[in-house]
């Protein structure tokens, strides 16, 4: 499949969505979805589209088959703004899905959402910071979006993440704050803390308050300065102290390490800056640093960084290697 989202298969993915792909469709599928974050975003989004169409009237005014006609000949159907909202995908009529999702290639993706009472938030290349309509506040890590029903504060606070984000929940014991996340569900009542999902695991880390941290098979109760990693293979919520603050970079621009071990360092440098750095001996991994960068390129880190432990960098083929 093409990596641009917008030029591949709708049928394939459709095909997918519903379980009507062949073992070979869903391996072609499946790699395609881990070339990239964008496809992850866009196949998301149709899953979207087809859940959240289950709230229309079954006897909307679309004519099936000609929708079906236009839909095939029809691309750029969805932007990859919009996101995901984790429900169980069920088997429904073919016809039907592409004609829902002709709705989108005819009016855009917003006016279908909005038809939907979905609001959809994202940050694309730069972090971005949004306030929700009971006031709370959500900043965005690059790549990160956000979206919530039109009955958002009615009786729940409830909303979806993709990515990256930290939440300053105002408080409302009569209406807990929901966020679903991959297989995770974080139910609060005001707090702060900041989730972070990606394909290996969710991790969320609290700064304030109380947080409820939830997956199928168990959960757990998250204090100030605890954190709980979800790994997407085992789905069971593990509690662990919080010994640093380095989660915070995207939206405070510091690096603050306090006796951080050298490999955590190098991990959020990785996601800060979408670098390839390695750790290459045994020593090297054992490092600690103390240090605050604000502001800082990522050479001037690395040469503060190998000043500091008397280390070697070495650079090659667009990869770092720190000995």
């Amino acid at each position: 499949m093409k990596e641009n989202p917008h030029d591949h298969s709708h049928d394939l993915l459709v095909k997918y969505l519903l379980d009507e792909a062949t073992s070979e469709e869903v391996t072609e599928i499946e790699q395609w979805l881990r070339n990239s974050e964008n496809n992850r975003i866009y196949y998301n989004q149709l899953k979207t589209i087809w859940e959240e169409s289950r709230q229309l009237a079954p006897e909307a005014a679309v004519n099936e088959e000609a929708a079906w006609q236009r839909f095939n000949d029809k691309k750029a159907a969805v932007r990859t703004e919009a996101t995901v909202v984790n429900m169980a995908v069920k088997r429904k009529n073919w016809i039907r899905v592409a004609a829902i999702l002709l709705l989108v290639a005819g009016v855009g993706s917003y006016l279908f959402f909005n038809r939907l009472g979905i609001t959809t938030a994202s940050s694309g290349d730069a972090v971005a910071t949004h306030t929700l309509p009971d006031g709370s506040q959500v900043v965005l890590n690059k790549n990160a979006s956000i979206s919530w029903p039109r009955s958002f504060g009615t009786k729940s606070r409830t909303v979806v993440l993709t990515g990256e984000a930290f939440f300053k929940v105002v408080p409302d014991a009569q209406k807990p704050f929901i966020i679903e996340v991959g297989e995770v569900s974080v139910e609060v009542v005001g707090t702060s803390f900041n989730i972070k999902n990606t394909d290996v695991q969710t991790e969320i880390i609290v700064e304030t308050g109380i947080v409820n941290v939830s997956s199928a098979k168990s959960s757990v109760q998250l204090k100030q300065n605890e954190k709980a990693v979800v790994l997407k293979n085992k789905g069971i919520p593990e509690k662990i102290p919080v010994k640093n603050q380095l989660y915070n970079y995207y939206r405070t621009n510091l690096f603050v390490c306090n006796e951080t071990p050298l490999p955590e360092l190098v991990a959020i440098l990785n996601d800060a800056y979408k670098a390839k750095i390695t750790i290459g001996s045994r020593r090297a991994a054992e490092l600690r640093l103390t240090t605050t960068f604000e502001n800082k390129s990522l050479e001037q880190m690395l040469e503060v960084i190998r000043e500091t432990l008397n280390i070697r960098i070495e650079k090659a083929n667009g990869a770092i290697i720190i000995k």
